[in-house]
C-alpha cells in the first residue's frame, strides 16, 4: 500500500421504543407482600416483573418497585 484508504459514512440513528421505564413500566406487573428495606418507607407491597435478558442458561432478571 502506498497510501491509506479512508471511507467516510454518515449513519442515521433510528427512533427506538423504550423497553423499560416510563409511566406504564409496571402496568401489568404482578404483586407480592414484602416490606420495603428502606427504613423511611412504609411500603408493604411490591410490584414486579421478570425479563430474560441474558442467555437461556442464566436466570431471569427481576424488577421490583414498592407500591
Amino acid at each position: 500500500m502506498t497510501r491509506p484508504i479512508v471511507e467516510r459514512k454518515n449513519f442515521t440513528t433510528k427512533e427506538v421504543d423504550a423497553q423499560l421505564g416510563g409511566e406504564d413500566e409496571f402496568k401489568s406487573a404482578d404483586k407480592t407482600k414484602i416490606q420495603c428495606p428502606n427504613n423511611d418507607c412504609n411500603g408493604m407491597e411490591a410490584i414486579y416483573y421478570s425479563v430474560q435478558i441474558r442467555s437461556a442458561d442464566e436466570p431471569e432478571t427481576h424488577f421490583y418497585k414498592v407500591s
